[in-house]
């Protein structure tokens, strides 16, 4: 706490700047800037009022999946074959998305839901992928910029679209004394 400054010198590899656009909590090298996301992170998602309100979300959208896959099977005694990656994939971010903006992708799998899924898995795949340049700087400079760094800002920018969006009906519904969810 005393000497914070002197060790907040965090490396970011330029895969990781892409995507968080220097406002993230991994590898952020401000240390200012890293106390205020942390900060919000916290008072946002992981306080126990927080976690008080996730669970009822947690529950609806497993019993959502349930009454789907019902559903889609014809009802009981029926059969029928079900896409279920795509499913449980929708259940897993309705639950992320209703706490930090609150939307929820509906039972069908949309549009919108199917390209923020790829953004996503395309984002993470070229991240597990690595990008060598990242840490060896003399790669950069006899090969110029790399095309998973391309390809990572394009999936980037059509994330962020989303977000903008997100963020600009929020505004329009915001009622401060009574926030929604960590957007508000």
């Amino acid at each position: 706490k005393v000497h914070g400054d002197a060790f907040a010198g965090r490396f970011c590899p330029d895969s990781i700047g892409i995507i968080t656009r220097g406002r993230g909590i991994a590898l952020q090298n401000n240390l200012v800037e890293w106390k205020k996301a942390r900060v919000a992170l916290l008072r946002g998602m992981t306080m126990k009022r927080q976690g008080e309100r996730t669970v009822p979300v947690i529950m609806e959208e497993v019993h959502s999946t349930g009454m789907g896959w019902l559903e889609m099977c014809g009802g009981v005694g029926k059969s029928s074959s079900i896409m279920m990656r795509g499913h449980i994939g929708r259940e897993s971010l309705n639950v992320y998305m209703r706490q930090m903006c609150n939307i929820r992708f509906s039972d069908r799998l949309t549009p919108t839901f199917q390209d923020v899924r790829a953004c996503l898995e395309e984002i993470f795949k070229r991240i597990s992928a690595g990008n060598p340049g990242d840490y060896m700087p003399i790669l950069k400079m006899l090969a110029g910029k790399p095309k998973v760094l391309t390809e990572m800002e394009h999936w980037a920018d059509r994330m962020y679209t989303h977000i903008r969006h997100w963020i600009q009906e929020h505004r329009t519904t915001l009622v401060a004394s009574e926030p929604r969810d960590f957007l508000d």
